[in-house]
């Protein structure tokens, strides 16, 4: 068997059989596999489509000369954007804390005169918390669906904004850090999931990428509440930077009670609720022959699913059979590779790098990362048009290496004793754009793609499980290690985790642009070959 999908050509360095879809966008599935397991150019393909049918209008491209057909991919409905909304505000609440908590860090420290053990505790205890979260996220979903996790999410994170406001004391606040990192937990894994599971595939890579907009929103919105609110008394500064946390919360528990955000489809066939499923994506395609055509597709896989699975339990993710070890070894290691990249370790100490780096004034610093936030947001803005274009494995890589140039100048800039601060915040600044043109989003749209449709909520919260189990880790132990190793020998190892990860993904990182979650999931199937002879011994 030929290495699944190696890095160099996906498809010609696997067999006929096993070759993934190579589809020209805008043809139906039929027409572009043709008779040969779906070569590029292949001349033997039916005009008609496997089956003699006729194409339908909104996924036909126009022909021009010599049978060359136009790049054409069908206009979103409407209906869409709502839903991708609400799911992306879960995102929000993510974002705004990593904001705000660099913000304000320091403040805390002065005011209730926090050890650095203590700030680093406070930093890392979300995301330690968050793993709770995420492991109930899969729960949630799969018994009561997307609506009431995402409900239970935005409550929580309330609840502990409040708490932390209210709070006078160390012991206090991380109640309320707690109670955050539990709602952050439960709607991480299901936002990027959801909106995989109702966005066209010509568009789930730039509508997934509004999960990652809307995280980078709320950093913005933390940067951006720091830098007004600095000047207020102290203790009042910090807990109104923290309060503004309560607007994102507020506005998603009222969309989705509003019914905002539908049911997702997926999930509604997997409950048999086939009449309700058909009119969420009536609502969502904009047109009854798409929807059918895709009820049908979403039933096919999941009984396929079923019958290779045997079940939606945990068993069948943490001991999968063979179609599933590969898919889940490959979304695994994505989700994993921000923080082995060093995201949260960089994000959350920006001002404590500023600071060592030589700019010592605060609104300087408050300065510089509201600027950083701006960049970071118009990056991904940038990413989000070019993933469904360019492709999933292009960004992936040049945004790794473009992480591991700026963290390699911020190494040797802390190394050598540079005393260059406008060079180490040009450099965070380079950081944070070369993760959010690739990395970013991502890390989050593809684990949501790899999975299949049984076990695609469980699937994302192992994943989310493990990126937030190294998130916390490496948050809580970063002026520790920077301590001991000096914060150019910090920054030089992560510059060499980020060549692993780029060998990673260029190693192992199938090309999944323009092709449905159930083509996906026939890919790999075939890919990896039928189960039924394992389980049959």
């Amino acid at each position: 068997q030929a290495a699944w999908l190696p890095a160099l050509c996906p498809v010609l360095s696997t067999p006929n059989t096993a070759r993934p879809r190579m589809m020209r966008i805008g043809r139906p599935a039929s027409v572009a596999e043709g008779a040969n397991g779906g070569m590029c150019g292949d001349e033997s393909e039916d005009e008609n489509g496997e089956n003699g049918e006729k194409p339908s209008e909104e996924s036909q491209s126009h022909k021009t000369d010599g049978d060359t057909l136009t790049a054409v991919a069908p206009r979103l409905p409407w209906a869409i954007f709502l839903p991708v909304a609400c799911a992306s505000l879960n995102s929000c609440n993510d974002g705004f804390d990593i904001g705000v908590s660099t913000s304000v860090g320091g403040l805390l420290q002065e005011d209730l005169g926090l050890s650095d053990v203590q700030l680093e505790f406070w930093m890392g205890s979300l995301n330690l918390v968050a793993i709770v979260g995420v492991l109930l996220a899969g729960f949630l979903a799969d018994r009561f669906g997307r609506q009431v996790t995402f409900s239970a999410s935005a409550a929580l994170c309330l609840a502990g904004v409040v708490a932390m406001v209210a709070a006078r004391s160390y012991a206090a606040l991380m109640v309320g850090r707690a109670l955050v990192g539990l709602g952050v937990g439960c709607g991480m894994p299901i936002s990027p999931a959801y909106i995989a599971e109702i966005a066209p595939a010509e568009r789930r890579g730039g509508l997934v990428a509004c999960s990652e907009i809307a995280t980078n929103v709320g950093i913005l919105l933390g940067f951006v509440a720091g830098y007004l609110l600095q000047g207020l008394p102290a203790g009042y500064d910090w807990r109104c930077m923290l309060a503004i946390g309560i607007i994102p919360p507020v506005i998603l528990l009222l969309l989705v009670l509003a019914g905002a955000a539908p049911e997702s489809p997926r999930w509604l066939v997997q409950r048999g609720k086939m009449e309700h499923a058909r009119a969420v994506l009536v609502h969502l395609q904009g047109s009854e022959q798409n929807a059918d055509h895709i009820l049908v597709e979403i039933q096919g896989s999941i009984e396929r699913d079923a019958l290779l699975n045997k079940s939606a339990h945990w068993r069948a993710v943490l001991c999968p059979v063979r179609s599933l070890r590969r898919p889940l070894a490959v979304g695994i290691g994505i989700a994993a590779s921000p923080q082995l990249c060093g995201i949260n370790a960089v994000s959350y100490f920006l001002t404590k790098i500023m600071a060592a780096a030589g700019v010592k004034n605060k609104q300087e610093q408050f300065g510089c990362l509201v600027v950083l936030g701006f960049l970071k947001l118009m990056c991904i803005l940038v990413a989000a048009r070019f993933f469904d274009s360019c492709g999933r494995r292009a960004l992936m890589l040049a945004s790794c290496f473009g992480m591991a140039l700026a963290l390699s100048a911020l190494s040797m800039n802390f190394t050598f004793s540079l005393e260059a601060p406008n060079l180490a915040v040009i450099a965070l600044a380079f950081y944070l754009c070369s993760f959010s043109l690739g990395m970013g989003p991502g890390s989050w749209l593809i684990p949501g793609e790899l999975f299949p449709n049984t076990l695609r909520a469980k699937g994302m919260s192992l994943s989310t499980f493990i990126n937030r189990l190294i998130a916390s880790a490496s948050s809580s132990s970063v002026l520790t290690v920077a301590n001991a190793l000096t914060w150019g020998g910090l920054f030089g190892a992560l510059v060499g985790l980020n060549f692993a990860v780029m060998l990673f993904i260029y190693s192992c990182l199938p090309e999944t642009k323009g092709m449905t979650l159930e083509e996906i999931s026939r890919t790999e199937q075939a890919v990896t070959g039928s189960d039924s002879e394992d389980d049959a011994g």
